[in-house]
């Protein structure tokens, strides 16, 4: 389908206010807007469908406990880092004082809730490091 003919505003436009309607009303109330072009129709119902599955930022982010977070962080930085007090949980993360021992400073560790890496991508939580690292704690 050429984006340049017309057809693809139209998709927009019928896909937008089929959104408008009530899920059980979207695909028959749209499929007739677009009865005259049934390739038209095909993709606009692959849309619906595509639209009304629940994707993965759909599902809740299953909370961890902070015990459970702290004991995998002990592991994990052993030897390097000192896990303090909890500073805060969330539906994200855990937030957490530490010090570092090699260079015997305070530092905070913000440990993301698992799976939470894999939908935010790696730039994401990297971007979020530089930014953090520029506030003074």
């Amino acid at each position: 389908m050429a984006a340049d003919d017309g057809r693809w505003e139209r998709l927009e436009q019928v896909f937008d206010a089929a959104l408008e309607r009530p899920a059980g009303e979207r695909r028959a109330w749209a499929a007739a807007q677009v009865a005259d072009d049934p390739e038209l129709a095909a993709r606009l119902d692959r849309m619906l469908v595509a639209h009304d599955r629940p994707g993965v930022l759909d599902a809740p982010l299953r909370a961890i406990p902070e015990h459970d977070v702290r004991a995998r962080l002990a592991t994990a930085l052993a030897g390097r880092y000192e896990l303090g007090d909890v500073l805060g949980v969330g539906g994200m993360a855990s937030v957490f004082r530490a010090r570092e021992l090699k260079h015997d400073r305070s530092v905070v560790i913000k440990a993301l809730q698992p799976g939470l890496a894999a939908i935010i991508g790696d730039a994401r939580f990297a971007d979020e490091v530089r930014i953090s690292a520029r506030l003074a704690h």
